[in-house]
């Protein structure tokens, strides 16, 4: 975790405890929802790109406009999402987090790779 800035709005990051959703992660209710073992999470690829999201937002994904992703019109987020595999034992993470994007880091590096057409690394 070497960055200091944010791959996409270059705001400067600050680091923080998460929960495993890449997506929803930073909010700090989902540290709570991971305590009580609301969620279960898994590892997807979209766009030929490895996530981590929880059984929410995998459900909520194709709701994203595809633009989002610098997409086009005629691809959706939700549909062609592959499975990889479940995310077993959950636990929460230090990762860093966007005030400008309101994002954790994770999200943006999965944003920016699928813009570009790379791959995202947590």
């Amino acid at each position: 975790m070497r960055e200091t800035n944010g791959p996409i709005c270059y705001a400067p990051l600050e680091a923080q405890d998460v929960a495993p959703c890449w997506d929803c992660g930073a909010d700090p209710i989902e540290l709570v929802h991971l305590a009580e073992g609301r969620h279960k999470y898994a590892e997807f690829l979209v766009f030929d790109t490895a996530i981590i999201l929880c059984d929410f937002c995998r459900v909520d994904f194709g709701s994203y406009t595809p633009g989002y992703f610098g997409q086009s019109h005629r691809v959706h987020p939700g549909k062609g999402m592959t499975f990889v595999r479940d995310v077993l034992n959950a636990q929460a993470s230090k990762d860093k987090y966007c005030r400008n994007c309101q994002r954790r880091l994770a999200f943006l590096r999965f944003l920016a790779s699928v813009s570009e057409g790379g791959v995202a690394t947590e």
